[in-house]
């Protein structure tokens, strides 16, 4: 079974999926929920959350419910980004959206990445 992935996820370094999930988030921001507020992949209004940005569409409704690490145990996404794509998540659905940018600068300096404005 392939990944629930985009074709090219595997392939990016960790500062490329850090800047496509920042770019995502500080431009739409806002969390992606679900009508009962709960934090989602891919909301029904075409939002998405900092690890959503990197499931196919047609995956997306199948990862909805589980954690990151859950998809990865479950073998529905690669072990590749883990830990850099599960802290995303977390900044998204733990996160203020007005604080994001504070909270993905930490997280760019802690992981010894670059943040680009």
């Amino acid at each position: 079974m392939p990944y629930a992935t985009i074709e090219g996820f595997e392939k990016w370094s960790e500062q490329e999926v850090f800047d496509r999930s920042k770019d995502h988030l500080l431009g739409q921001a806002q969390r992606s929920v679900s009508r009962y507020g709960d934090c989602v992949y891919r909301s029904s209004d075409g939002l998405m959350c900092a690890a959503g940005i990197f499931l196919r569409p047609e995956s997306a409704a199948d990862c909805e419910g589980k954690g990151w690490a859950t998809l990865r145990n479950d073998g529905m996404v690669p072990s590749k980004h883990l830990e850099l794509v599960g802290d995303l998540q977390l900044i998204h659905d733990n996160t203020p959206p007005d604080d994001w940018k504070a909270q993905l600068k930490a997280l760019a300096a802690e992981r010894g990445l670059v943040y680009n404005d």
